[in-house]
């Protein structure tokens, strides 16, 4: 874009449709995810010429994206007015904290610095509550927990247009509560996303966290706190209007394992099309068989790895035996040591042919081995043995030493297999 201005001609002549469209993409590029990188690309492209200067300055939507950095105390209180200013009555897309681990090097500011900062943000940003339509918070480790004290006085009651919230949180668990309680006043919020902690561990007689919204939430995804699986049980059953649940922390602890519900305890959701969950798979048989959901579209499991060895694909097929309706899509991450998980056996499952789409990945953190090629042959060879399915093109098949949907190495790693077609969630 900078080039341009050597033909200013050209992106003279580009529609302000199209201008706008390309602010919206600099404004996404993640490379620009750090504290100063969404109000330096206005600035950047503002300065390709008076014309892109005028597009940019009428175009609201961009300047309702506000991004508060509390350790760099940035940015100025003038720089916040002047996007609040010219984001007319658009929207608040409001984010507190770092977006990403690439900010700016500059020396951490003072604990009263940061204090004193937020509470101007907040003086200035209150009168606007009604504005705001998501909010998210991702507390660094040098973020203060006074700053997140501050937020739960605030009356959410009155964000009468916040529908999303993302919470990505290393506070104690009180602090969380209390913000969760507050927010959980918000009149039309459907999302919440929550990452508790991941040092957090709930002991024997732990609650769910107190939230006056779980029957209201279309959306919900909560991450990370290693509470007992009758606690998510209980959690779960709160959210009779969800669409889409994803859980992922679902795990032993100290030695306690997750027990079956009581004979007859079942949660109907009504409403639930997609459901996600992380754990191992002997703690989820219990869990997924003791809902129901006549409507679901998607089950995806993400297994972790296990001490001892688990019959990984009896219990899926226990799970699908169960389940009255059977998903339009599975999609089943094995996160393995060695040996690896029988690939044959998972096509073995008798209900698997009844889903219409079919996705299997296989990844491993250990470093690229013969072991893991004879694995990606190993799998290539059980997955040649079901050619219905793949001429059919139901199936897809990723084998590797890293998560693919994380690390993106399907695309790039030749020895990664890649079968059939897929379906991005």
């Amino acid at each position: 874009m900078l080039a341009g201005r050597r033909s200013p001609t050209t992106w003279q002549l580009m529609p302000a449709e199209l201008l706008m469209k390309v602010f919206d993409v600099c404004q996404t590029d993640q490379r620009y995810e750090q504290p100063y990188g969404r109000y330096k690309i206005l600035a950047m492209v503002s300065s390709i010429c008076r014309r892109w200067r005028d597009v940019a300055t009428s175009d609201s939507r961009q300047w309702s994206r506000i991004h508060v950095e509390v350790t760099m105390v940035y940015p100025a209180l003038p720089m916040l007015e002047l996007h609040v200013r010219r984001s007319c009555h658009w929207p608040l897309e409001i984010t507190i904290g770092s977006l990403s681990c690439r900010g700016p090097a500059k020396a951490r500011t003072s604990n009263d610095e940061q204090t004193e900062y937020f509470q101007s943000v907040l003086a200035f940003l209150l009168p606007y509550l009604h504005r705001w339509k998501t909010l998210s918070i991702i507390q660094t480790p040098s973020m203060l927990d006074a700053v997140l004290i501050l937020m739960i006085h605030i009356s959410f009651q009155d964000a009468k247009h916040l529908e999303r919230v993302e919470l990505y949180l290393r506070t104690r668990i009180e602090i969380e509560d209390g913000l969760m309680s507050t927010i959980g006043q918000a009149p039309v919020l459907r999302k919440l996303v929550l990452q508790s902690n991941p040092m957090l561990f709930s002991q024997p007689g732990s609650r769910v966290p107190s939230f006056p919204s779980w029957d209201r939430l279309e959306h919900v995804n909560f991450s990370h706190r290693a509470i007992f699986w009758w606690e998510l049980f209980s959690l779960i059953s709160k959210c009779t209007s969800a669409v889409t649940v994803r859980l992922e922390g679902l795990v032993n602890f100290n030695g306690h394992h997750a027990f079956p519900p009581s004979p007859g305890t079942t949660r109907s959701l009504p409403k639930l099309r997609a459901l996600h969950l992380t754990s191992t798979l002997d703690i989820l048989a219990p869990f997924i068989t003791s809902l129901i959901y006549p409507n679901i579209e998607v089950l995806h499991f993400t297994l972790k790895p296990e001490e001892r060895q688990q019959p990984l694909w009896s219990l899926l097929a226990l799970i699908l035996q169960q389940m009255e309706v059977l998903p339009k899509y599975l999609k089943v991450d094995v996160e393995y040591t060695l040996p690896y998980p029988a690939v044959t056996e998972f096509f073995s499952v008798s209900s698997i042919p009844d889903i219409p789409i079919v996705q299997l990945s296989l990844f491993s953190n250990v470093t690229w081995s013969p072991k893991i090629r004879a694995l990606v042959k190993h799998s290539i060879s059980s997955l040649s043995r079901h050619p219905g399915r793949l001429t059919a093109k139901q199936t897809r098949l990723f084998v590797g030493w890293a998560d693919p949907h994380v690390m993106g190495t399907h695309e790039r790693d030749c020895e990664l297999q890649d079968f059939g077609v897929s379906v991005d969630l």
